[in-house]
């Protein structure tokens, strides 16, 4: 599942997911990635994933902040 992302200030730490273990019954992470202000293509690979519904799509977090982030994301597919 390539997709594109950067941040506005550069430095920015999110991780990005797919799948919500509870409900989809696998979860794939890609974790701690620090952005930079060129949108740059990231990959989660969810080639040997086997489900049947997804609850969860796509998903992000930036743990541990404490100051507002700004940061975009852009052309997800999903394969």
């Amino acid at each position: 599942m390539p997709f594109y992302a950067w941040g506005t200030e550069g430095g920015e730490v999110v991780s990005f997911m797919v799948g919500m273990n509870a409900a989809d019954g696998f979860e794939v992470k890609v974790e701690n990635v620090a952005l930079t202000t060129t949108p740059t293509q990231y990959t989660i690979d969810i080639s040997r994933v086997r489900y049947g519904q997804v609850v969860g799509g796509f998903g992000w977090t930036a743990d541990g902040r404490t100051t507002p982030l700004v940061f975009f994301i852009d052309d997800i597919h999903w394969h």
